[in-house]
């Protein structure tokens, strides 16, 4: 009997030597073709105790491609539902949706039911809640493990900070492209304005507890009864201390910056974290990703394989996470749209918000063909001295068009 080897330890011992030392022979190690010769003289003088020889199952190309039909179909439905088609449908949808239960024949019926509006925006921020969770996390073993594994192997190590400075630079393109078509563009989608929502309240009569002031009609104030509904609602006792009813905040992390250079200096000052736990509660990208190249960077250097293994493993356990998450994202995003179209925080009229999602398609179009069709190519032929054509010639725009992070 043999002690069963590890998936790596298979690899550098040799499955032909196994067999060969287990019925006689002497094994041979690194070299087929003496494991081979081990197998022949088992033929040749065979023993009255061996154990039977397992050779590797062969599957005919035919049967093969036959059972690959459905998994392949199934692959690609799952491309179109996750990517672009899928995303598309999603949006027109929750226009669709949104749209209809905005109009007033419609919002005023669900008006009386109080969970419609929460119903509708549920779902959305379930999705929200769970791509949160994860992103941060995602994130952080991600980067850490990249270098890590970049530091960890010295083989690795000059390429790997060739391909971290390529990355840094095309970044920084990127972005400086991406803010000049902005400010470019800017007058033809300056955003909507955010309406508030603030939460009723009603207040109790001096002389009669069971009604309360109301506004009738033609504006002017009186005492008389609420609905039940209203009353479940808008009404709390002002010594109320169990906290029973509160307002819930308007925005998160809502900043005014009274210039542009503030507003980039306070971008800068993300890049050094002072609170490491504090930044993972708030999901401050930047200082995440700052801290996760420092510990990545110290992992690789530290030299200890099973913290390497590790980060690989949670990086996989998180990617899967992610993955299953985002599957749901055509779904969410009916919510998403749907929701503050019927809510009424953002009001949806096809004048004006049809012309700015043109615009910026336009925008995105004209950055994506201008980064990919001259800014990449110039930096080819700067790189290697050679014509640009090969850039175009090598298929890493067909590649690019189905992953646009790579673009």
């Amino acid at each position: 009997m043999f002690p069963m080897l590890s998936k790596d330890d298979a690899y550098l011992e040799g499955d032909y030597d196994i067999v060969a030392a287990a019925n006689g022979a002497t094994p041979s190690r690194g070299s087929q073709k003496s494991s081979s010769a081990g197998m022949s003289v088992l033929t040749s003088e065979p023993t009255t105790a061996h154990r039977p020889v397992m050779y590797p199952t062969v599957i005919c190309e035919d049967q093969r491609s036959g059972a690959g039909d459905d998994d392949e179909d199934r692959r690609s439905w799952t491309h179109y539902y996750v990517g672009a088609p899928g995303t598309l449908l999603g949006a027109v949808l929750g226009l669709v949706l949104g749209s209809v239960l905005a109009m007033e024949s419609v919002k005023s019926e669900l008006k009386q039911f109080e969970y419609t509006e929460k119903l509708i925006v549920r779902w959305g921020a379930l999705y929200f809640r769970a791509v949160s969770c994860l992103l941060v996390p995602t994130v952080f073993v991600s980067l850490a493990r990249a270098v890590a594994d970049i530091v960890f192997n010295p083989r690795l190590t000059r390429m790997g900070w060739r391909i971290a400075a390529y990355s840094l630079l095309t970044t920084v393109l990127a972005v400086a492209q991406a803010m000049a078509w902005g400010y470019l563009f800017a007058d033809k989608y300056d955003g909507a304005t955010y309406m508030f929502k603030y939460s009723g309240y009603s207040i109790t009569c001096p002389h009669n507890k069971t009604e309360y002031l109301r506004m009738a009609p033609n504006g002017t104030l009186n005492c008389g009864p609420l609905p039940s509904r209203q009353i479940r609602t808008m009404v709390f006792p002002l010594y109320d201390n169990t906290k029973q009813l509160v307002l819930a905040p308007d925005i998160r992390k809502l900043i005014y910056y009274e210039s542009t250079t503030k507003e980039i200096l306070h971008g800068l000052l993300l890049l050094t974290p002072t609170n490491v736990i504090g930044a993972w509660h708030n999901n401050e990208v930047m200082s995440i990703v700052v801290f996760a190249m420092v510990f990545g960077l110290a992992v690789g250097l530290a030299q200890v394989k099973p913290l390497l293994k590790l980060l690989i493993g949670l990086e996989t356990i998180f990617n899967s996470m992610m993955t299953t998450v985002v599957k749901t994202a055509p779904i969410a995003l009916i919510s998403l749209i749907a929701g503050p179209v019927y809510a009424g925080t953002h009001v949806l009229t096809l004048d004006k918000d049809l012309g700015r999602i043109l615009y910026y398609v336009l925008t995105f179009f004209c950055a994506t063909v201008v980064h990919a069709c001259v800014v990449m190519p110039l930096l080819f032929l700067l790189r290697t001295k050679q014509s640009p054509w090969r850039f175009f010639v090598l298929g890493v725009h067909e590649l690019a068009a189905g992953c646009l992070a790579l673009l």
